[in-house]
């Protein structure tokens, strides 16, 4: 099923809404928490399976790069099929020593070890890729299994809610006790909120509790209290 980004952003603000919480969301971008929901959540934890197809040239090395979709430091490559038949109802399914990644000067490469793709044949790979929106007529889309989408938004008030209480520890006033009293209850019931509703997700993802996304709940600055860059990382090295 395909869902806009303007549809999730509307549910997850529900969430805040249902919470009380819509007054104290500031700056904080929703469409912001819903991509790094969908990059650093639920792209790792369902990623998406892709199959390419790819004509073989006569050689054993075939770039990266020709499996379009892959990710490298993210895709992992299911399986090989070769030689491709779509009229037999077997699958020829090489054995996973039969190849192998390897880099070279130009690149990452998928090598076969024990057969050479002819050019009159085709291989077909199977890898995992990360869920990505994509833009139609001005609109942004995602196309996610229908029963996932309430636990993407979970995860995506999950995430604001984490940076709204990062936000209330930043700004309270250590000179004024009762605004730094009322920030940091705010901040507390909004980390709870955070870890409540990553539950949800998780709960539906079926992921351990101990491996919740912590990205959710740091929204860190960088910057130095005084204004003045760091020495040792400074800005236009991030």
């Amino acid at each position: 099923m395909s869902i806009t980004l303007g549809d999730l952003e509307t549910k997850a603000r529900l969430i805040i809404e249902e919470n009380g919480s819509d007054e104290d969301l500031g700056a904080v971008s929703l469409r912001d928490c819903i991509k790094e929901a969908v990059r650093s959540g639920y792209s790792k934890d369902r990623p998406k399976k892709t199959v390419v197809d790819v004509t073989g040239t006569g050689a054993f090395d075939y770039a990266i790069t020709g499996l379009t979709g892959y990710v490298e430091d993210f895709s992992t490559i299911l399986q090989v099929e070769y030689p491709v038949d779509d009229t037999s109802q077997e699958q020829d399914l090489l054995e996973e020593d039969e190849w192998e990644l390897y880099r070279k000067p130009a690149g990452l490469f998928l090598r076969f070890k024990e057969t050479t793709p002819s050019t009159s044949q085709s291989f077909r790979a199977t890898f995992t890729a990360p869920w990505e929106f994509t833009t139609s007529n001005s609109s942004e889309s995602l196309a996610i299994p229908s029963p996932d989408i309430d636990a993407i938004a979970n995860l995506s008030a999950s995430f604001a809610f984490g940076r709204m209480a990062s936000k209330f520890v930043r700004a309270s006033d250590p000179t004024i006790s009762a605004d730094m009293v009322d920030r940091r209850t705010k901040s507390d019931h909004y980390r709870s909120l955070a870890k409540d509703y990553a539950k949800m997700y998780r709960d539906h993802i079926g992921k351990p509790s101990e491996s919740v996304a912590a990205g959710g709940f740091v929204d860190w600055d960088p910057r130095l209290q005084t204004g003045v860059d760091r020495l040792t990382h400074p800005k236009r090295n991030r």
